[in-house]
């Protein structure tokens, strides 16, 4: 057996003791393996098999070759919970799908805010999450956008404790709309570059065991490394955080700090594996980067992989595949020799020597000699041999792996030998594999056929090596390059859509635009861009949170772009917004190396604006190798947000190897809200080292605070920390201690039901706790709401709404519902009955508007009465129903709540589910027989028909036509569903209501029909849709004037409706009938609502210039009284005749005079209108423009020569109206002079 085998063997033997997928191992490691397996690697059973969360990874008949477990269609996993019972809500309301999907049609963030209702852009920090569906972080079956309330919880803790304040997460932040899916797809590298930190998510991780020597090789066998997606993911994210199995919990480590093998670290496993990783995180530039990293990694669609490919090397992804791998082979624009030797049917349309997909491609390691010309051809030095004639193509070649279509081909051309040649490798006299290309007329130049591998080598005597263009045209008629310099060099090369356009551009703008694109470069660690624009740029520009380069750059971690930064002699405790220096964003990002070119340079001791130094930040990062840089005498004990010390950051974060650092802190230092003691926040951890570590060094174990009066021992029990409790009793913890408000350790571990605890703390009575609420305070309340990390609520402002005084109405069971302390609200409901002032009317509002389903049940059965109205008239199942809480409202119902019920406005619980897109509500109270043709009285009439409608949820539109509701109801104004949908331009529910046969011409009582509305409000879609269906296009809406759709359309200015009416035949000459417009055409209305486009569009069609109004205006009368200059220019252009008189006996240049219009006067007297023409009163322009008072009009007409002393008909020349009218300026135009000698005074 050879060794080849024997490897393979090896391989699979390994891979069954350690439980690993085989496929990820071989394609991970391959023949390696033994070179990447940690001698400390756990026992047989770790990898897939420890995977508890619900979806396991069985990869017993996965083989080297094939991974079955990843063919699985993930998308459907159900999600996962964090909670213990698994039984919390899904967050409805939130992470609005109209929001989402415009953001991602403008092409703008899709970053969620941590409260979930609003979008961040960068710079304000987010944290992106990369995680695999198969672990039920997907969205599973549930509706886009609705996700376990655990589960979102705990990444926004994680986000909280990276200070950031948003959240990235493909669950939430893709829309699932065709179009604006694409759009955010073609954006998801920008999501990762902008992220402050990139949290990797794998239940295999987090299963296992936290060691920095496997951390590595765990990372190379999850599932999260065989996706396509992480290869994008972890190339564009900066700082990556993974959580892995710790002690006592999940922990969360730096991939750059603490996972990977760190700089002159020997070989060895770790340094192997950190190899692998490292290649995934630079540029890739060329097609073997690509190859290597993608052809091993599955996808759900098999389109992705073209998608991030494309992302990885810089360009657009296009929605043809073969489009977008051309664009990268562009953007790449080298191959070796080796790529081409395929056996796989090529394009179409150029790049004929392509495989159509890229990953065909075999590997070659060689020199990238080959260049890729921007229409596809291939460029370069081949061996060109001759097919000799006769050549035994049959025998001599190997056609077994090649395509049959391939093989045709091939074989077709080999029968004409005279007019192919070979084209080999250069270097040797034996070939073994060429290329066959046909000849072209144009010397060099030739056809990719195939690639044929010969039985035996050739030994090939003559054939020269030249310079050769493979190409897929077949027509002459274009030069070759005759030189290499005529080959265009990377990044201007072809003309695919490159994503780096971008920075061509904006390298020539603005110094602001310098500024940001430095500030982009630090950010996303581009040194090469960063590199060019330094020189140029300011380093004192900062971004919105007052952050400069060297600020982002020291938080990155990157040491050279921060050394290149310090040489420009920049002040290095400069502040951001938050008072932070580079120092502490040094310390947070965890880099030793720079924080060493920072700390002598720097003030250590300088304060943010929550009193944190430097240290403050790595104590509570857990980056022991930081810490001990930072610590002296000074910082060791100096007080930071609201007190803490370093000890106390180190202890809430169990970060044992930073308190070791710590050994000389004051073990009894107090924050100054509570009075907690680093003890207390490590018996809340529940580390037992450091309780150890702390108590050793002489930490008091009965040390209580000043609020409540809590031990280190209360912390423990509470919690569950049965090592801990039992650690502190043996050091002589009290168990009986009490806290100020009577509770014991041994009644919280009951209370929490921590039944381990309980078996070492003597038992207390809690019926005496419940039974009095002078026992409770808010912090008793969080404290029994079994949620770990108690003490956290010391960072920052947390702690002030545990902390505000009681009211003489307050009660522990309001306060818990108010908070959303869920476990507390059940504990207190198990004693209800001891439980004073408890207002049930308002729990159950709050635990049906929350959708708290154990609550709502809990409520009901100790006999909240579910009638019970809010304000407005609201019932329980009222707020259910908005808010989509399906168990919640299936318990009301099952309650006999009330269905009909209605608020104050008339809506029903039906109502407001439709209103709201809760299709699965909106059933279940049509299955439990609500009305569907309810009311709502304060609307005149709106149905749920018409609230869905208007809300545009097509599947609930669906459910209530299916259940027979009526599509023809009127509501306000007469209105139908039909209008409402129309006029919100939900096209597809107009589709819906059409298909349903709804009344196209339906009216309401001002006579407009649907067609109104759409033309009106610009929904061309739904417009088009309209016509399709016959709507009548010449109807007339009887209260407004006999308008019709196509009046709608020009007054409101929608150029493509005006379009799609004029080709489907709309009257162009229609009349409005009545008012001041009695008479106005669409062109008359086009040319008075000043629509350029649309009177253009209309002169087009020949539509009246003449038309004449009731008032006997034309319209160009309409353009030039309302000083439309454009559009007078199109009339007096198209013809118009600019001498026409309205019934004012008004021509066009007067009211141009009368009203002030310079323009338009300017174009008429230009077009050669009649200057000295009279109208009523035998006025003239000139009249017209000193009636009213324009000097700049009179100018013009004089100017032109006009009779200044012409007379009206009453004898008043130009200059008696000016003088009549108080018009100075114009009086001296006229030059003031006697006439028939009386002066201008006498006159």
């Amino acid at each position: 057996m050879d060794s080849d085998s024997d490897e393979l063997l090896n391989v699979i033997q390994i891979t069954q003791e350690l439980g690993f997928c085989p496929n990820r191992v071989w394609a991970v490691a391959g023949e390696n393996l033994q070179r990447l397996v940690p001698d400390s690697i756990l026992t047989m059973g770790t990898g897939d098999k420890l995977d508890k969360c619900g979806n396991p990874n069985k990869h017993d008949e996965c083989t080297p070759s094939f991974c079955e477990y990843s063919q699985r269609d993930f998308t459907s996993v159900r999600q996962r919970h964090e909670c213990k019972e698994a039984q919390c809500m899904q967050l409805r309301g939130r992470f609005s799908r109209v929001t989402l999907e415009r953001a991602a049609l403008v092409g703008k963030s899709t970053v969620w805010n941590l409260a979930g209702d609003s979008m961040i852009e960068y710079p304000h920090p987010y944290m992106a999450i990369s995680h695999v569906w198969s672990d039920g972080t997907g969205t599973g079956a549930w509706k886009d956008g609705d996700v376990n309330e655990c589960l979102y919880t705990f990444f926004q803790d994680i986000a909280k404790q990276f200070q950031c304040v948003g959240i990235w997460w493909d669950t939430l932040c893709i829309p699932r709309e065709k179009v604006a899916r694409i759009k955010a797809i073609r954006q998801i590298q920008r999501s990762y570059e902008d992220a402050r930190i990139t949290l990797v998510h794998d239940c295999f991780l987090r299963n296992w065991e936290w060691s920095p020597t496997t951390a590595c090789f765990a990372i190379l066998m999850s599932p999260w490394f065989s996706r396509g997606w992480t290869a994008l993911e972890l190339a564009k994210s900066r700082k990556v955080k993974v959580i892995f199995k710790g002690s006592f919990g999940p922990v969360i480590k730096d991939l750059d700090e603490d996972i990977l093998a760190v700089e002159g670290e020997p070989d060895g496993p770790r340094k192997e594996a950190s190899r692998i990783i490292w290649s995934l995180r630079r540029d890739f530039t060329t097609l073997n980067d690509l190859l290597t990293v993608l052809r091993s990694r599955f996808t759900s669609w098999p389109k992705d992989i073209a998608t991030i490919s494309a992302l990885l090397v810089g360009v657009i992804p296009h929605e043809l595949q073969q489009n977008t791998y051309k664009s990268i082979l562009k953007k790449i624009g080298r191959l070796s020799h080796g790529h081409l030797f395929h056996n796989a049917v090529t394009m179409s349309k150029g790049f004929s020597w392509c495989p159509t997909t890229l990953f065909d491609m075999p590997l070659d390691f060689s020199e990238a000699s080959l260049r890729i010309l921007g229409d596809g051809d291939v460029y370069g030095i081949w061996r060109v041999v001759p097919v000799i004639a006769g050549f035994e193509f049959k025998k001599m070649c190997r056609w077994d792996s090649t395509h049959p279509l391939i093989r045709r081909q091939l074989q077709n051309n080999l029968r004409c030998p005279e007019k192919c040649q070979f084209l080999a490798e250069c270097g040797t006299t034996q070939v073994r594999r060429a290329l066959l290309v046909k000849k072209l007329q144009e010397k060099s130049r030739y056809q990719y056929i195939g690639a044929i591998h010969f039985h035996q080598d050739l030994i090939v005597e003559s054939g020269k090596e030249r310079i050769v263009t493979i190409t897929s045209d077949q027509y002459q008629g274009r030069a070759a390059p005759d030189h290499w310099g005529n080959v265009l060099t990377r990044g201007d090369r072809g003309d695919g859509p490159h994503l780096n356009i971008k920075r061509r551009r904006e390298s020539q703008s603005d110094t602001a635009s310098k500024a940001e694109m430095l500030r982009r470069a630090t950010w996303r660690g581009d040194y090469r861009m960063f590199k060019d624009v330094v020189e140029r740029a300011s380093l004192g520009v900062p971004d919105q949170l007052g952050r400069l380069p060297l600020h982002l750059a020291a938080e990155r971690g990157h040491r050279q772009m921060v050394q290149d930064i310090v040489s420009h002699k920049v002040d290095l405790n400069a502040r951001c917004n938050n008072g932070q220096t580079a120092l502490h964003r040094a310390a947070w990002g965890g880099s030793p190396a720079v924080l060493k070119l920072l700390q002598n340079r720097s003030d250590e001791f300088m304060k943010d604006n929550n009193g944190n130094t430097a240290l403050h930040l790595a104590a509570q990062m857990g980056f022991a190798s930081i810490a001990k840089l930072l610590i002296n005498e000074r910082t060791i004990d100096m007080g930071g947000c609201n007190n803490l010390t370093p000890l106390h950051f180190a202890a809430m974060g169990g970060y044992e190897e930073v308190a070791q650092l710590l050994k000389y802190a004051n073990l009894e230092a107090r924050d100054n809200k509570i009075g907690w003691t680093p003890l207390h926040c490590a018996a809340d951890n529940g580390n037992q080292k450091l309780v150890k570590l702390l108590i050793e060094r002489g930490a008091e174990v009965n040390a209580k605070d000043d609020q409540v009066g809590w031990t280190p021992l209360h912390f423990a029990a509470m919690n569950g920390h049965k090592a801990v409790v039992d650690i502190l009793l043996k050091k002589g913890a009290k168990n009986f201690a009490k806290d100020k408000y009577g509770w014991t350790p041994g009644q919280f571990a009951e209370i929490n039901r921590h039944t381990v605890v309980m078996t070492l703390l003597p038992g207390n009575d809690v019926n005496a706790i419940f039974s009095n609420k002078d026992h409770w305070t808010p912090l008793h309340c969080r404290a029994i709401n079994n949620q770990p990390g108690l003490v956290k609520l010391l960072v920052g402002n947390g702690a002030d709404l545990y902390l505000n005084k009681k009211v003489k109405t307050w009660t522990p069971l309001q306060f818990a519902a108010e908070s959303g302390l869920g476990t507390t609200i059940r504990r207190l409901l198990e004693k209800s009955g001891d439980v004073q002032s408890v207002d049930f009317q308002t729990l159950l509002h709050h635990a049906a508007e929350r959708g708290y389903e154990e609550l709502t049940r809990s409520l009901l059965e100790a006999g909240a009465p579910k009638e019970a109205e809010a304000l407005d008239s609201w019932t329980p199942l009222h707020r259910a129903a908005q808010h989509g809480h399906k168990a919640v409202t299936q318990l009301l119902v099952d309650a006999g709540a009330n269905k009909e019920v209605q608020t104050t406005d008339g809506r029903t619980p039906l109502h407001y589910a439709a209103k709201h897109g809760h299709e699965e509500i909106v059933w279940l109270l049509l299955e439990a027989g609500a009305n569907k043709e309810a009311k709502a009285w304060s609307l005149n009439g709106y149905t749920p028909l018409h609230d869905s409608a208007t809300s545009g949820h097509e599947l609930v539109t669906r459910l209530l036509l299916k259940a027979g509701a009526d599509k023809e109801a009127q509501a306000q104004n007469d209105q139908t569903p039909l209008h409402y949908a129309v006029a919100s331009g939900h096209d597809a529910i107009v589709r819906l209501l059409a298909r349903a046969s709804a009344n196209i011409e339906a009216r309401t009582t001002d006579g407009q029909t649907p067609l109104h509305y759409a033309a009106k409000h610009g929904h061309e879609r739904i417009v088009w849709l309209l016509l399709e269906s016959g709507a009548n296009k010449e109807a007339r809406a009887w209260r407004l004037n006999s308008f019709t759709p196509l009046h709608n359309a020009v007054t409101s200015g929608h150029e493509i409706i005006v379009r799609l009416l004029l080709k489907a035949g709309a009257d162009k000459e229609a009349k409005i009938q009545g008012g001041y417009k009695d008479g106005y055409t669409p062109l008359h209305q086009a040319a008075a609502t000043g629509h350029g486009v649309i009177t253009r569009l209309l002169l087009e069609a020949a539509a009246n210039k003449e038309a004449k109004a009731r008032d006997g205006q034309t319209p160009l009368h309409c353009a030039v009284a309302r000083g439309h200059e454009f559009i007078t220019w199109l009339l007096l252009d198209s013809g118009a005749n600019k001498e026409e008189k309205d019934r004012s006996d008004w021509t066009p240049l007067y009211r141009a005079s009368i009203g002030g219009h310079e323009a338009v006067a300017r174009l008429l007297l230009n077009a050669g209108a009649d200057k000295e023409a009279k109208v009523r009163d035998d006025h003239t322009p000139l009249h017209g423009a000193v009636i009213g008072g324009h000097e700049v009009i009179v100018r013009l007409l004089l100017e032109t020569g006009v009779d200044k002393g012409a007379k009206a008909r009453g004898g008043q020349s130009p200059l008696h109206f000016a003088a009549e009218h108080g018009h100075k300026a114009i009086v001296r135009l006229l030059k003031p002079t006697v006439m028939d000698g009386t002066s201008l005074e006498q006159s």
